[in-house]
């Protein structure tokens, strides 16, 4: 039944509900579409803030590994070999 002439199989209105339909279906396709596109940018982020927070947590791992390391005996007689060359020049 034709909801616009109330005729059964209204061949002018059958058409229109069609293109109708087909409007509709292509709308909802385009936002499918722009679902998809925004999942996927949200899932990539995801993974960029995983791999940067993975990177952060290695690199203060290393930073506090090197500071841990007692660097004053390979440090020292550098510094007293450039006293001692200091003293002659003077």
């Amino acid at each position: 039944m034709c909801y616009g002439c109330e005729q059964a199989f209204c061949t002018k209105h059958f058409i229109e509900h069609r293109q109708d339909l087909s409007q509709q279906m292509d709308n909802i396709g385009q936002e499918y579409d722009i679902f998809k596109r925004d999942l996927s940018q949200q899932n990539m982020n995801q993974i960029l803030f995983t791999q940067i927070d993975k990177w952060e947590k290695e690199s203060i791992e290393k930073i506090l590994n090197i500071d841990d390391i007692d660097e004053t005996p390979a440090i020292a007689p550098r510094r007293g070999a450039a006293d001692k060359n200091r003293v002659k020049f003077i």
